[in-house]
């Protein structure tokens, strides 16, 4: 990562693309930067007061970009997890102190360091920075806490970007991801990460349909036999989700 990337946006821990020149992406944080620094005004105005008031405007603002040092206090509040932190302090080290069930405990243990290996924060265990022991803890004090759901496949990816945008110590950083996996996945896209899939079957259903009254060429695709896979439509709602 260049020293521009250190000065103008937090290190996430992904290395820049190799077709992004230094040079060219040096002159678009110069030119981009009036507009963060009017963003960051807008958005400290708006909110000095907490939690956040929901309007128009609001949502305006959040679709354009929340500044990268108040996102984590956003999300906290706009998803609800805040609320069910507070009312449930202990929830969290109760059930990272358990285990899951053996069958997906061994399921978390495959999929953890196969999370961004392309991430420094998730290459080595014993890494000064890394985060793939805060990613294991995640998910198995959510499949504890939260036995009917358990783990799915896919959920590794969506902790593991919480903890990278969530700026604070360790253990405050688990607690929060925990709660915003749980706004997430039982609140926000309830049925999307269950046993059978059904929101997301449910949509991949939408989707073919919609595609077939939109565009002509869907149903020659139809007539030869080719349809919509529901593995791309998931992967794509699935990319959706963790940006």
């Amino acid at each position: 990562m260049s020293s521009v990337d250190e000065q103008k946006f937090p290190d996430r821990g992904f290395e820049s693309p190799e077709y992004v020149e230094d040079d060219e992406y040096s002159d678009f944080v110069q030119t981009y930067e009036s507009v963060l620094q009017r963003r960051v005004s807008r958005w400290e105005k708006y909110f000095s007061t907490l939690p956040p008031k929901k309007s128009a405007r609001f949502k305006r603002f959040c679709r354009k970009g929340i500044p990268d040092h108040i996102r984590p206090t956003v999300w906290m509040h706009l998803s609800g997890a805040y609320e069910r932190m507070e009312a449930n302090p202990d929830a969290y080290q109760i059930a990272v102190s358990k285990v899951p069930p053996t069958n997906i405990l061994n399921v978390i243990l495959a999929d953890v360091p196969r999370t961004f290996p392309e991430n420094k924060h998730f290459q080595d265990p014993d890494g000064p920075n890394s985060k793939l022991e805060s990613l294991k803890r995640v998910l198995s004090a959510f499949a504890v806490h939260f036995p009917k759901i358990g783990y799915c496949q896919g959920m590794n990816y969506i902790a593991a970007v919480l903890l990278l945008v969530l700026d604070c110590p360790p253990n405050e950083r688990e607690v929060k991801a925990f709660w915003l996996l749980d706004a997430l996945i039982n609140h926000i896209l309830p049925k999307y990460y269950s046993s059978d899939m059904l929101a997301v079957r449910v949509d991949c259903m939408v989707f073919n349909e919609l595609l077939k009254q939109q565009f002509v060429y869907s149903t020659v695709y139809s007539m030869k036999g080719i349809k919509y896979s529901s593995v791309y439509v998931y992967h794509w709602s699935d990319y959706i989700i963790k940006i």
